[in-house]
């Protein structure tokens, strides 16, 4: 099997990756070989001896190999205020899961963001403007964003923002607030046009409803949205 893909009518990159010990994901041996880059995209990979660029990077000795997938983060503030994400970039991933362990930037209340068992000094004085979800990728696409990134719609996120931090079962009016904030969250994309470019989104909500004891058991809702 060939390892190369190749462009041969091409022979000027904007960037080649030389040398590099390649792990492409399939599993198998990692193998030498180049790698072109032109307008922020892989365009060949293999054997380009012959090619040239505007920058070349000699990987002799290291690995190059797919972004990691990052499933448990809890950037969804913090990235809101530096969207490069270095932390993550560093450690070699490109994609992070944000909204974990019930917490998510949005739904907020009235504009004050929900950070359960989080430490709060984490934002370091982050203004928060978005109440939904909208908003907040707006913000996001504002900033840049060095990952892709994709979020759950946090439970306590909705729990809160339909009842505040009353220890006790919603009425059924908040029952209904929930599920509404829960559809809007994943119809967000829908009502924000601009963004259709960037972001794409893949929806899962499921509500357990424990009506024999009139109690709120659990809202799981997921909204991924990935950021090209």
């Amino acid at each position: 099997m060939s390892h190369s893909i190749n462009h041969p009518e091409k022979t000027m990159y904007d960037l080649l990756i030389r040398n590099a010990q390649l792990l492409d994901g399939s599993g198998q041996p990692a193998f030498r070989g180049d790698i072109a880059i032109e307008q922020g995209r892989i365009v060949a990979i293999g054997d380009l001896a012959a090619a040239e660029a505007s920058r070349t990077i000699d990987a002799e000795g290291r690995i190059a190999c797919p972004g990691f997938i990052d499933i448990h983060t809890h950037s969804d503030l913090t990235i809101a205020l530096d969207g490069r994400a270095l932390s993550s970039l560093m450690q070699g991933i490109t994609t992070q899961v944000m909204g974990n362990c019930g917490v998510s930037a949005a739904p907020t209340r009235d504009y004050e963001p929900y950070y359960g068992p989080l430490d709060p000094a984490m934002t370091r004085g982050l203004a928060c403007d978005w109440i939904h979800f909208g908003d907040y990728f707006q913000r996001l696409k504002a900033n840049g964003l060095g990952t892709n990134t994709a979020t759950l719609v946090g439970h306590g996120n909705v729990r809160v923002a339909a009842m505040g931090y009353d220890d006790r079962p919603p009425t059924a009016a908040e029952m209904e607030r929930m599920k509404a904030l829960v559809a809007r969250a994943m119809e967000a994309l829908g009502r924000n046009p601009e963004a259709e470019n960037s972001i794409r989104t893949n929806m899962i909500l499921g509500i357990a409803f424990a009506e024999a004891i009139a109690i709120y058991a659990l809202v799981v809702a997921a909204l991924l949205i990935f950021v090209a």
